[in-house]
């Protein structure tokens, strides 16, 4: 894995506004979320924040293996991003519960950060690749 390719998928998350995480649960049942916030942390690791609903965070805590899409759609380049997740943290709770969670939903809804250790990065595209690591 290439640090700088790294930093390349990273900025490429944060100029289009968001990334794909994928997970999926034991049984292999995958999940899509999105995340409008990543960064670079140290030793190949970046940090992704966001409002995580259950199911992505369900699935890191029983399979931490993650994909992440940095995708530009309109110029096609993009990357994919395999890991596995090293921490996960809160950081900020909601005062109150929203109108929509008073209706019968029953979490707290909880900005979080997961830490990912990166294993490879890997083109993401419409047109022809491979899944050769660059």
């Amino acid at each position: 894995m290439k640090p700088e390719l790294l930093k390349t998928a990273v900025e490429l998350g944060n100029r289009v506004g968001y990334v794909f995480i994928a997970t999926s649960d034991p049984e292999g049942l995958p999940h899509i979320a999105a995340s409008r916030k990543i960064t670079l942390e140290k030793d190949n690791a970046i940090g992704i924040r966001e409002w995580f609903c259950p199911g992505t965070l369900a699935n890191i805590q029983m399979n931490p293996f993650v994909s992440l899409v940095a995708w530009d759609s309109i110029n096609d380049t993009g990357y994919q991003i395999l890991g596995k997740s090293i921490h996960m943290e809160d950081l900020y709770m909601m005062n109150g519960l929203s109108a929509e969670t008073e209706q019968g939903q029953q979490l707290p809804q909880v900005e979080r950060k997961i830490t990912l250790m990166v294993q490879k990065i890997l083109q993401f595209c419409h047109a022809p690749h491979t899944d050769i690591e660059e």
